[in-house]
């Protein structure tokens, strides 16, 4: 299956595409001695929701680009700019976030001197294993699904809002209860350059696969679900637009289950079919039916197989981890393309680069890295995966011909599920 992909679909998907150039914030008011800067000639920004670093959790913020450039980090916090700072991506690199966070939770803007370029939030330590997609573009509405505020699990929604504007919102919740009304989520409001947490346990409790969707009413934010599990294991999960396909170039890991969760904010009934897409090539329908309105539906899925969803109309689709140790989530690619960047792929143990080819045709892909590059060959309709030695640098990866590309990690402290960012021609 080949699909032309426009630039628009990748504004409206608001995925981790980080090929536009940066909004101007130059306009943000001065509440302190220290305001956001605009990157000279910047061309790629990189909005990251959550990172963290403390004694449990040591996070740092991977960088991937197809030149060498520079990137300039800033921490955002209670109306200001509590640090920045500048490194190198020649053409990968990463940031220790402590040295712009020395201890906390925050959010963080990356703003690359030229591009197409993107980030990735990643970390392991006590808490678990995470990685975190760090958002270049803002959707008109956004799309978070199958947290779990089940005993023992603690899920957050994380409202980050690094623009000079305050924003309101609207925020609907839904699980497989179906809709989830609740009048603390029907205003929301999140002053400028701050992030506001809303703990969905004590709001919602007791769900297995609350999503939610938020409309922007006025300005602009970054959301991000957080969970944690009481008995070991985190995930930071980035939101994402509706669209109407979706890729997975895996469907997790081995020893821990998986499912496709499917989410229908519309007030109608959506039809689906989903295909695997296995190392031999296209394998066989995996489900086909119809999503109720409002409906969350989750579905069981092998961890060596890739999946294509396609919807009848716009829905969100994540892949979601859980083992008795450690949690994973991250939505699919809505976009094909033959060049994928994949910042911080590398940089946490055991890490698996897999490459789905959606086509008919076979395809080979190149991936390369600071360690050399290596050619692998997808067959039509199958996927590829490529064990990657750990480095401290990031993953590109092209194709001759379209590719969905994302990658996996696991440790003994858990497990991660990182989506790829697509380069697309303007």
């Amino acid at each position: 299956m080949k699909r032309t992909i426009l630039l628009l679909s990748l504004v409206a998907a608001g995925l981790f595409v980080a090929l536009l150039p940066a909004r101007p914030l130059s306009t943000i008011p001065t509440v302190a001695s220290t305001v956001i800067e605009p990157v000279a000639s910047a061309t790629s920004v990189a909005y990251c929701a959550w990172v963290r670093t403390d004694s449990a959790l040591e996070m740092s913020i991977g960088f991937a680009a197809s030149r060498d450039t520079q990137v300039t980090v800033s921490v955002v916090s209670e109306g200001t700019v509590a640090a920045t700072e500048e490194r190198a991506v020649a053409p990968f690199g990463s940031i220790p976030v402590s040295a712009v966070l020395p201890v906390g939770v925050e959010g963080a803007i990356g703003e690359f001197a030229a591009g197409p370029a993107g980030a990735m939030a990643i970390g392991d330590g006590a808490l678990g294993m995470v990685a975190a997609g760090c958002p270049s573009t803002v959707a008109d509405r956004w799309v978070l699904g199958g947290g779990s505020t089940l005993e023992g699990q603690t899920l957050e929604l994380r409202l980050f809002n690094p623009f000079p504007e305050d924003a309101k919102l609207t925020i609907r919740a839904l699980s497989e209860n179906g809709s989830e009304p609740d009048q603390s989520l029907e205003a929301v409001s999140v002053p400028a350059q701050s992030t506001r947490t809303i703990s969905l346990t004590d709001t919602l409790g007791f769900r297995e696969w609350l999503s939610v969707e938020i409309e922007q009413t006025d300005g602009r934010i970054i959301p991000s679900y957080v969970e944690q599990s009481a008995t070991g294991g985190i995930t930071a999960q980035s939101g994402v637009a509706l669209a109407s396909e979706w890729f997975f170039p895996f469907g997790g890991i081995d020893e821990v289950v998986n499912n496709l969760v499917l989410v229908n904010p519309s007030a109608s009934p959506v039809g689906y079919q989903v295909a695997t897409a296995t190392v031999g090539g296209s394998g066989d329908e995996l489900d086909r039916g119809s999503l109720a309105l409002r409906q969350v539906a989750a579905i069981a899925v092998d961890a060596g197989d890739g999946y294509i969803l396609q919807a009848d109309a716009p829905i969100a689709a994540f892949v979601i981890g859980r083992g008795d140790v450690g949690r994973a989530s991250v939505a699919g690619s809505s976009i094909t393309a033959s060049d994928w960047l994949l910042p911080g792929a590398g940089a946490l143990p055991s890490t698996t680069i897999m490459i789905l080819n959606p086509s008919v045709e076979d395809v080979t892909a190149t991936v390369l890295s600071r360690l050399g590059q290596e050619k692998v060959l997808i067959p039509g309709g199958g996927v590829t995966a490529v064990p990657i030695a750990i480095s401290d640098g990031g993953v590109q990866v092209f194709g001759t011909g379209p590719i969905v590309v994302g990658w996996y990690a696991e440790g003994e402290s858990g497990f991660a599920y990182a989506m790829g960012i697509p380069v697309v021609d303007r």
